[in-house]
């Protein structure tokens, strides 16, 4: 191999190892503020105020009487309702949120991908239940430790227990809600009826991102 060409392989392995480490795998560019913020909001344990730029990997915590609202990438809002803990990464491959404790409220109506692997886009876990997210309404609440409250308002989620187990894949035009119970080590599903949430409250949500909602169609 001639100096020139072996210089070249070098040049092109260096050059490679460079790019690798400025964009690692699964990473992705995410722009993601505070859109509202009411009573006691704390990221990553620092206060935050509306309009705030904030990082898109975060922990959010509010207290009694207070939430917040965080849009991403423009036409999506997530709102973070009373004494609900959840860590949220909007930088990975597929986004998620791990809700340890409360409620969250999303309209995710721009949710793109940086892999085409996984058909969701988005995955909300709690203690005992899982929601793969393909561009939807839905609202989440952590009752307790073993129970979870989870509706696919308006879109497709493809919910299962914490454990993979009670999988189903749920397409709804308007409302249709399940509640997550563990047992010992045993975790159910039964159907539920509409509770924590109304269309108006959901209406509000979309508002605030230039959105709105056929309750008669399944969203997309």
């Amino acid at each position: 191999m001639s100096y020139l060409r072996a210089a070249l392989v070098v040049l092109f392995t260096v050059s490679c190892l460079a790019a690798c480490q400025k964009a690692p795998q699964g990473a992705r560019t995410t722009s993601a503020k505070i859109d509202y913020v009411n009573g006691e909001v704390t990221i990553d344990g620092a206060t935050v105020e509306p309009g705030a730029t904030i990082k898109p990997a975060f922990t959010v915590k509010t207290g009694a009487a207070s939430s917040c609202g965080i849009i991403f990438d423009e036409k999506n809002l997530m709102h973070v309702d009373e004494n609900t803990e959840a860590y949220i990464d909007l930088a990975a491959d597929v986004r998620s949120v791990e809700l340890k404790r409360g409620m969250l409220a999303s309209a995710l109506r721009k949710l793109s991908r940086v892999s085409s692997r996984d058909a969701d886009t988005f995955r909300v876990k709690s203690p005992t239940a899982v929601a793969g997210v393909r561009g939807t309404v839905f609202l989440v609440r952590v009752e307790e430790d073993a129970k979870t409250y989870m509706c696919d308002c308006n879109g497709i989620l493809d919910m299962r227990d914490a454990k993979q187990g009670n999988a189903r894949l749920v397409e709804s035009a308007h409302h249709k809600a399940f509640r997550f119970t563990k047992t010992g080590e045993t975790i159910t599903r039964a159907d539920a009826g509409l509770e924590y949430h109304t269309d108006q409250m959901m209406e509000m949500g979309l508002a605030r991102i230039g959105q709105t909602v056929d309750w008669t169609k399944v969203g997309k």
